[in-house]
Parts: structure tokens; C-alpha cells; sequence
């Protein structure tokens, strides 16, 4: 019945009564359907987790979905698979017989992955048809991550997240099938009729939120004889706790603000490289007292945000955080929130430990620098080295985040990276990262910390990091450069050319000498007299590299080099190999010899 629901729904056929929607299982007791918390690896109840909750500040009103949240919490719990699905190994011991085999006929031949990679490629009305023939492609069609990537590939734009993603893929369809209908309709009957529209702007997934979905509420049959570890692993990951030996190491040094100028800063952890959690650095960012969910829901009002491949208001992105049970939700990483939002971002300032970018003398050609990260407990990122080997500051508003960290040359268990660095192949999602492979990482002598609300965790050019929002965060990051890691960033951009990454088109493969050439023409402004203080550009045997002056008063260095002097008024080019006398200073130096 369900599934002819469906099929009628994708061709807009007259729906079924609602009195017939009601689906049993084996034991002719009636199945929740598949909701939850996207904290659903805590083991208390939804409320308790609301009224408790660090992170995000104030509780948001309750729909009626919170009775079957809180049953299906306690099914995670219980470890029952809302399709009966269990582990490959539980077959040989079990009492139910094997239902893939004859379910699947001659398809049971393929693995589980290559079958739903089969199904991803039918459309969803052929899918669903597909699950009438037996109980094993009932399994197999209605694999929550398929419909998953059907509704971020159909509705990119945004949507409204309900039950599970079938369910949301549902009501999509049908309201947006309700909208086509109502511009199809005479001008006279439009002006008519009440629409549940509240204005010409409102997007099919807010429209999606007060549709009234004719068509039965999706109730998972749970099948008894089906084993897959290609199934049951990802709803395993998301109904797992987040264990404790993965919080209790605190490897990484930390320093309060008060306690740390700049020059410290700089000559302890930027200058050779070494990651830092610092305390109190951002206690007066208006930020840090207001931004809850409340507030960005309120300030953001329709303006969107980009999380993976879809986009949310701040309104439909907390209501899928609250509702959804998955093995890493979406997470809003937004770069261009500070062009959107203005007033967010006037709400904090770059610490003084950051304040030397030098990025910024791109202007508006500058490569993406700044992002707005909101995330609910289990959401995070995976791990990576960040972008051109730039540094990088992460602030937390609220929440908390656990970090673990590898210095550059360590490449992390479980992740494959390519022999150029162009790629990186992280097999396991980021909680199953963290089941599989943490404790061989903390052998490997991985940096961790747990950052929480007003820390900053400083991240080091280069150093592979993962991140895991162990509760609903709100954060900010930025990433820069400066005269400690400008070599760094200067040889990449030069030498991986490809691999640059957030310029607009193919600007990337020209930055190197954009920023050179950016870097001399500004020279003479204030923050080009501190880059000509500290920096002249030198060739050895053909390669191009940096050399740094310490913030001490003037000294001589001798290099035996062929020596480009770039200074304030101009440049000096010595030929040859000679040993040349360089005098840095505040002043510029006086006209070179002949």
C-alpha cells in the first residue's frame, strides 16, 4: 500500500484514504517511523538533552514528532535496525532464515554496495517498485543514504526535513507538484483561494513545512533475515555513543590570553609551527553573548547558507539538526556569511595573535579566508591539511569540539593521500574514523584537545586535523598568512598550481604572482613597511625562497646568495655570487653601491 501511495504521489494520481495507511511487521505490531535526534548517540531522552544543552542556548517549541523521536531513541538503543537489517556475521546463529538470497534472485549475485549504487540510478518511482517484489528489495530500495542523496540532488535549494529522508523526499515531491499546480491555475481562482504560501518568495521546502501531506506517514517494515554490514554499519556509527576514552587525552599546550602577548605567541607556537588552545582571547566578542539559534534564526530570517551540497535558512537547517539520526549530518560551512549577514560579522574581531594577513593585500581577489560553521552534535569535518598551506584560528561561540591533530609528515591512519596531495581518500565517514581508528592515531602520538565555549584552537600551516562537535556548536575560522608561513604558501602556490583552492574561476593558477605583485605594490602603505622590514627575496642555484628577520633590533646578515632586494623605494638586483652585507631596518636603506 505504501509504496503505491508513492508511486501515485511522483504521478499525481488521486491519494489513497487515510484510514488504510496503517503497516505491521512480522509480530502485528505497529512500526514508528524512522525519527530522532541528530543527538542520538547520548543516552537521555530528547528533552532532557534540550533542556541540558550546552550548545545551541535556547530550546525551540516541540512538534508532534517528539513521541516518536523518543521511541525511536529508545529503538537505537535497544539496537533494533528500523528494517530488521543486522550484521553479516549474526547469520550463521540466527533462528530466521536468509532472505536476500531468494529474495533477490540472480541479483543477490552483487555485493550490497553495487546494488544500491544499481538503485541510485532508477528513478524514484521504478525504486519503489522494485521493493514490492520481496522482502529483500524492500531492504535493499529503502537504504536511508539513497534517498538521502535524492533529495540534496532534486532539491539542492533547500528542504524540509521530516521523519527520515523517504519521508522528506515525500513531502518535497508533493508540495512541489501542489505548486505547479497552483500556477497552472486561472488568475480569478488563484485570488480565490487561501494557498498556504505567505508570500511570492516562500521556496518549496518552507512551503514544505505546513503542507498537508495527503498520503501515509512512511512506517518502516522491520524484516527479520536480512544481514548486510554494508547496511548496518552507517546505522550503527549513528546509533552509537560517543565513547569517553575518545574524550579524557588533553595533549595539546594551552595558554590563557592574559598570559601570552603576541611576541610569545609567535616565537612558541607560530614560528616553529606547533598547534595551541588558547583561553579567553575572545570573552569580548559581542558573539560570544549573542549567538544561539534563536538569534541567527531571528537576524538570518530567509537568508541561506550553504551546508555540503544543499542550502538551509538557519530555520530548516536547526529543524533537520533536531530531527535528523544520521552517521554525520550536514554541517553549515559557510565562506561568503560576512557578504550576507554583515551584522554577524561585526560581531567578533581577529585577535591580535592573527591580525599580520597578508592575504589581504589581494583586496577582493583575495581566495576564500573566513567561514561561519554550525553543526550539531556528531557533524564535524574529516581530516585534511587546510587550503594553499595557510594557517589557520578556529573560535567556538557555543558548544564543543574535540580536535585531534598530526604534524605534517604524519599522514593519519585510515586516510590515503595522493603521492602530489591533489587528493585525499578517507575511506571511513568521520564517526566511523573515530570507532576504527583513534586509538591506533593516539600510539602515533596524535595532539588533542577539547575546545569549548571562548576557546581557540590555533592550527599550524600544514598539520592534518579532524574535528568532532561532541555538542551542538556554533563557531568561526579564519585562515591567513604571515611572514612565519609565507614560505610555505609562496612554494605551493607557485608549484601546485592546480591544487590552489578558493579563487574564483581559474584565477588560482595565477595567484602566485597576483600576490607577489600585490605584496610590492603595497609596499609603501603601513602594513607594507612591516613586510619590508622583515622580508627580503633571495635565489639560490635557480629556486626561490624566503628568508625572515626576527622582531629583534637591526642586525647584519651575511648570505652567500644572488640577492633581489625589495624595499620601500624601490628594488636592488646584485649578479652574481657575492657575499653580500644586508642591513634590515625600519628606515630604507641608503642607494646601493655601483
Amino acid at each position: 500500500l505504501e509504496v503505491i501511495c508513492i508511486s501515485r504521489i511522483l504521478a499525481m494520481k488521486r491519494p489513497v484514504p487515510r484510514g488504510e495507511d496503517v503497516v505491521s511487521d512480522q509480530t502485528g505490531q505497529d512500526e514508528h517511523c524512522l525519527t530522532g535526534s541528530s543527538r542520538g548517540v547520548l543516552r537521555t531522552s530528547k528533552r532532557q538533552r534540550a533542556a541540558g544543552s550546552a550548545g545551541w542556548a535556547q530550546n525551540d517549541g516541540r512538534d508532534s514528532g517528539d513521541d516518536e523521536e523518543e521511541d525511536h531513541d529508545t529503538a537505537l538503543l535497544a539496537g533494533l535496525h528500523p528494517y530488521g537489517v543486522r550484521p553479516l556475521g549474526n547469520r550463521a546463529c540466527s533462528a530466521h532464515t536468509d532472505c536476500r538470497t531468494p529474495g533477490l534472485g540472480n541479483l543477490a549475485m552483487l555485493a550490497d554496495d553495487i546494488l544500491l549504487e544499481i538503485c541510485s540510478l532508477v528513478s524514484a518511482e521504478d525504486l519503489c517498485r522494485f521493493s514490492m517484489a520481496s522482502r529483500g528489495c524492500y531492504v535493499i530500495a529503502h537504504h536511508d543514504e539513497g534517498w538521502r542523496m535524492r533529495v540534496l540532488t532534486e532539491f539542492p535549494k533547500g528542504f524540509y526535513f521530516r521523519c527520515c529522508w523517504k519521508q522528506t523526499f515525500i513531502d518535497m515531491v508533493v508540495r512541489q507538484r501542489q505548486l505547479q499546480q497552483s500556477k497552472a491555475q486561472p488568475a480569478d481562482q488563484q485570488h480565490g483561494e487561501q494557498h498556504l504560501e505567505s508570500g511570492p518568495s516562500l521556496t518549496v521546502a518552507s512551503a514544505a513545512s505546513s503542507v498537508d501531506n495527503p498520503y501515509p506517514t512512511h512506517r518502516p517494515i522491520r524484516v527479520a533475515g536480512f544481514y548486510s554490514d554494508v547496511l548496518f554499519q552507517p546505522w550503527l556509527c549513528a546509533a552509537q555513543c560517543i565513547r569517553g576514552s575518545w574524550l579524557v587525552r588533553e595533549t595539546m599546550p594551552v595558554r590563557r590570553a592574559q598570559d601570552m602577548d603576541v611576541a610569545t605567541f609567535r616565537a612558541e607556537f607560530e614560528n616553529p609551527n606547533r598547534p595551541v588552545l588558547i583561553r579567553g582571547i575572545v570573552d569580548t566578542w559581542p558573539a560570544l553573548a549573542k549567538w544561539s539559534k534563536d538569534h541567527l534564526v531571528r537576524t538570518c530570517g530567509d537568508t541561506t547558507f550553504a551546508a555540503g551540497p544543499a542550502t538551509f535558512t538557519m530555520t530548516t537547517y536547526f529543524q533537520y539538526a533536531r530531527a535528523v539520526v544520521e552517521e554525520q549530518p550536514l554541517y553549515v560551512f559557510d565562506k561568503h556569511f560576512g557578504e550576507k549577514m554583515p551584522e554577524l560579522a561585526s560581531d567578533y574581531v581577529v585577535p591580535s595573535y592573527f591580525d599580520q594577513d597578508l592575504f589581504s593585500t589581494l583586496g577582493q581577489e583575495r581566495p576564500d579566508y573566513r567561514w561561519l560553521i554550525v553543526g550539531p552534535q556528531r557533524s564535524g569535518s574529516s581530516w585534511h591539511q587546510d587550503p594553499n598551506a595557510t594557517s589557520a584560528w578556529n573560535a567556538v561561540i557555543s558548544g564543543e569540539k574535540r580536535w585531534v591533530m598530526l604534524p605534517p609528515n604524519v599522514v593519519p591512519p585510515g586516510v590515503f593521500p595522493s603521492p602530489d596531495g591533489a587528493e585525499v581518500t578517507t575511506p571511513a565517514t568521520l564517526f566511523e574514523w573515530w570507532t576504527n581508528f583513534h586509538d591506533e592515531a593516539v600510539a602515533m602520538g596524535a595532539i588533542e584537545c577539547t575546545a569549548r565555549r571562548g576557546d581557540l584552537v590555533f592550527v599550524p600551516s600544514g598539520w592534518w586535523h579532524a574535528v568532532l562537535n561532541t555538542k551542538d556548536s556554533i563557531a568561526i575560522t579564519q585562515n591567513y598568512v604571515s611572514e612565519a608561513n609565507l614560505a610555505k604558501v609562496l612554494r605551493f602556490l607557485k608549484h601546485r598550481r592546480e591544487q590552489v583552492s578558493g579563487c574564483q574561476d581559474d584565477q588560482g593558477t595565477t595567484l602566485h604572482e597576483r600576490f607577489l605583485a600585490a605584496m610590492q605594490q603595497k609596499r609603501c602603505t603601513s602594513i607594507g613597511i612591516e613586510v619590508a622590514r622583515h622580508l627580503f627575496l633571495f635565489r639560490v642555484r635557480g629556486s626561490t625562497s624566503f628568508a625572515f628577520v626576527p622582531q629583534t633590533p637591526p642586525k647584519l646578515h651575511l648570505i652567500n646568495c644572488v640577492c633581489v632586494l625589495r624595499t620601500v623605494r624601490g628594488a636592488v638586483r646584485c649578479a652574481g655570487w657575492v657575499r653580500v652585507c644586508v642591513c634590515v631596518c625600519v628606515r630604507p636603506p641608503p642607494p646601493p653601491p655601483p
